[in-house]
């Protein structure tokens, strides 16, 4: 009967994880920088059918492999093949998202499915239910990027060295690792290879530590028991390898074939990220570890709890293995890896969450005397006051913009404002286990109003899309057509059909009066119309306006414009 119990619990919360993950995904406008570039290398790919070099507009791609552009491609392709491009507003971003959110759901399904078979139905839906709901989880699930499908084989490799530590590892063990790392590695090159790595060495670490201590007080290591000695190991990592370089030689001599300037570039760009930081990315060591309260919340509220358990019960191989698969790669993203992103932390989320989730298993099955402290209780209530924070947010854009959903707003407050209340509340009154649920619940439900309800009406954050909607109503779609001035959103080129470009040296001619150096079209800011001379503004006409923010220009809050040269016709549809 608990397993029935445990396997309709896990059902509904994958049920309500997929819906959570898909809404709102073709409507909430494409961010920052990089989920346009990914988005439109993936179109430009499908379009042109090379499906070997990812290119961005005119130039090469060489900042990732292409099997991120090959699954966004793919759904393009099925999207439009299904019809789906009649019911959805912008069915390619839809599209281009669409492989994040099935790679996360995947990751759930096996990480719990292993979980379930060999630790307990119990393990595995606290597992699922952390990881699902987690900030960055939810996040990466609905960002058309690398995160999620990387996690995938990250998280399908991690697995195969454990049965490889544990037991020797079978067949399926190493060719599962193979396909993993060669994926992983087609994804986001080297990188599996150093998470991978830095989780083996973080296994030793442990070890030796624990042995250090252990004779220090006079006992016997806490170590797990040996694995048994596999069979043939050589022979299988030789099967490994060769699996390994049929997945991945072939596109790397094609790719060095058409374009041999590709590969120098991909290995120039993956040394850069060691060396110094990336469009400035760079942060000191520390970075990660105080940004994991934020990426893990609501879960950070049990990190500390966590870490204590998972330490406490190191002589456990599953609890051993998890403590290294989140210290080795945070290592490596800490001292290694200069250039620092929020989302990088990803690799240790399924790690963190089983040790999360065996910590909440054991307090339990003793009655939940920890997770009914004192401390605990004082800690949620800052996690509820962070979500009625969350809840309140929409309520800021009040001072600078107008045309806001209010009805939805409202919602929005009430509903953060209930859970938050609602959390403490259960804390208080020593009912831990509900108090956790409703914290996962809690951020599925704020999830789907904001990207479900909010975010698609939000009119101030959907400035590129409105921008390139009266480009394209214009018949502005061809290379030469318009440039935009003072507003750095690839997300606009996007949607506009790829054709429009940012032009640092246009500004200058703009500011000066040179209009005869013009292109016909520009997108321009109001300050870059305020400084143009008067008698040049008098030989423009302003087709629209706009007010909002500019999301991949540091939330910038702009007036954008759309002019055209009065002596330039318009551009027939």
């Amino acid at each position: 009967m608990r397993k029935i119990r445990s396997a309709i619990q896990f059902l509904l919360l994958f049920a309500a994880a997929t819906g959570v993950y898909l809404v709102g995904n073709s409507a909430v406008p494409l961010w920052d920088r990089d989920e346009p570039r990914f988005a439109q290398c993936s179109r430009q790919m499908l379009e042109s059918g090379d499906w070997v070099v990812p290119r961005l507009y005119d130039e090469i791609r060489a900042a990732k492999p292409p099997f991120i552009y090959w699954c966004q491609a793919s759904a393009m392709r099925v999207v439009g093949q299904f019809g789906l491009d009649r019911i959805l507003r912008y069915p390619q971003v839809f599209a281009a998202r669409l492989p994040s959110a099935l790679a996360m759901l995947s990751v759930l399904a096996i990480l719990s499915a292993i979980i379930w078979k060999f630790l307990g139905p119990e393990r595995a839906f606290w597992t699922a239910l952390v990881l699902a709901t987690s900030l960055l989880g939810i996040f990466s699930a609905k960002i058309g990027m690398t995160d999620a499908v990387l996690l995938l084989w990250i998280t399908i490799a991690q697995l195969c060295i454990y049965a490889i530590w544990r037991h020797g590892g079978s067949w399926s063990a190493y060719v599962l690792l193979a396909i993993a790392v060669a994926l992983g590695g087609l994804t986001k090159g080297f990188l599996i290879l150093g998470v991978l790595g830095f989780t083996v060495l973080a296994v030793w670490g442990i070890g030796r530590l624990d042995a250090w201590l252990s004779r220090r007080k006079g006992r016997p290591p806490l170590t797990p028991s040996a694995a048994p000695p596999s069979i043939s190991p050589v022979l299988r990592t030789v099967v490994a390898l060769l699996i390994f370089t049929a997945i991945v030689l072939p596109w790397i001599l094609m790719v060095n074939h058409r374009e041999p300037s590709f590969l120098p570039k991909a290995i120039a760009d993956a040394r850069s990220h060691t060396q110094h930081g990336t469009e400035g990315h760079w942060f000191p060591p520390g970075y990660h570890l105080l940004l994991i309260w934020v990426t893990f919340f609501p879960w950070s509220l049990l990190l500390p709890f966590t870490l204590v358990s998972a330490w406490m019960n190191r002589a456990e191989p599953p609890v051993r293995f998890a403590l290294a698969a989140a210290i080795g790669p945070w290592l490596l993203l800490e001292v290694i890896v200069q250039t620092k992103l929020p989302h990088y932390m990803l690799a240790t989320f399924p790690a963190l969450a089983y040790l999360t989730a065996d910590a909440v298993v054991r307090s339990l099955g003793r009655s939940g005397a920890e997770l009914k402290s004192t401390g605990i209780v004082g800690a949620s209530s800052a996690i509820a006051m962070v979500m009625i924070a969350a809840g309140l947010l929409p309520w800021l854009a009040m001072r600078l913009f107008d045309a806001l959903p209010y009805a939805v707003m409202v919602s929005i407050s009430l509903a953060a404002i209930v859970i938050g209340v609602s959390i403490v509340a259960l804390f208080s009154v020593k009912r831990p286990s509900a108090a956790l649920a409703l914290m996962g619940i809690g951020m599925l439900v704020l999830a789907a109003l904001f990207f479900g309800f909010y975010l698609p009406r939000a009119q101030f954050l959907q400035l590129a899309p409105r921008t390139a909607a009266v480009l394209k109503r214009e018949g502005v779609v061809h290379r030469g057509d318009a440039y935009m001035l003072d507003y750095k959103e690839p997300s606009l080129a996007f949607y506009q059909g790829g054709s429009i470009r940012e032009s640092p040296r246009m500004k200058e001619l703009v500011t000066r009066g040179y209009i005869n150096d013009w292109t016909p079209w520009m997108v321009i800011t109001r300050d870059v119309w305020n400084a143009t001379p008067a008698a040049t503004r008098a030989r423009l006409q302003v087709i629209a306006t706009f007010h909002g923010l500019a999301i991949s220009d540091g939330m910038r809050d702009v007036e954008l414009m759309v002019v055209r040269k009065i002596d330039v016709p318009p551009i027939a549809p």
